[in-house]
């Protein structure tokens, strides 16, 4: 089981790891065998929210760039957000790929919530894996970031239908009232279609509706939702 930890405070060691249910009553929670090897290459994790396995057995995550909290000294330098992928099936769980974010994509890097990947293998070929979309969330942009694996390029969405519901940011717990406001946060993916395509189904975090769009329209850049 891999799971990530942001860095939200301090004096979290890793910000990725791995748990073996089979022992989970009595295994310690450890880094997963890999960060040694970033270790080695010297390109660390600074903080991640949640990783992602598709259907090639690739490990997805998104290393957001910067912690979440007022640092003291320069443990983790404010760097790009980075999109990497580790091969499951290999030993060692090699590094297989890496994208920086950039520009406008790159812009709200703590608004990242919930991404999905979409590997468009219709005939269960991981050797061509290399045509795979991710859909990544934006809570603060009130946006979804697209990245194209094969063409390296990533572009951003908005739409009306990311952006917080009125009314439904505020709660109310002991008598005291708090607010919570938080555009689009989750996303996956529904059954592909004959032409390959599939729903994305995505909520606001604030909000009480549930959305979808085909992933047809993500794919295009510059594409009207």
């Amino acid at each position: 089981l891999y799971f990530g930890v942001p860095r939200r405070y301090s004096n979290i060691p890793y910000t990725l790891a791995e748990i073996d249910t089979r022992n989970y009553n009595r295994s310690e929670i450890r880094s997963p065998p890999f960060s040694k090897f970033n270790s080695q290459s010297g390109k660390e994790f600074t903080s991640i929210y949640q990783p992602v396995i598709d259907d090639c057995r690739r490990l997805w995550v998104l290393d957001v760039g910067q912690v979440e909290y007022k640092k003291h000294g320069n443990e983790y330098p404010t760097k790009n957000p980075e999109i990497i992928a580790f091969d499951l099936n290999q030993e060692g769980n090699p590094e297989v790929h890496r994208y920086k974010l950039e520009g406008d994509v790159a812009r709200s890097p703590l608004g990242f919530g919930g991404f999905a990947v979409d590997v468009i293998n219709p005939n269960g070929n991981c050797a061509k894996s290399d045509e795979t979309y991710l859909y990544i969330t934006n809570f603060i942009d009130n946006a979804l970031i697209v990245y194209d694996m094969k063409n390296k390029n990533a572009w951003k969405f908005n739409d009306d239908s990311f952006k917080p519901e009125p009314g439904k940011s505020v709660f109310n717990h002991k008598g005291e009232q708090y607010s919570y406001i938080a555009g689009i946060f989750g996303i996956t993916l529904g059954d592909r279609n004959k032409d390959g395509h599939r729903p994305a189904y995505y909520l606001a975090g604030s909000s009480t509706k549930v959305y979808s769009v085909n992933t047809a329209s993500l794919k295009k850049k510059g594409a009207s939702l």
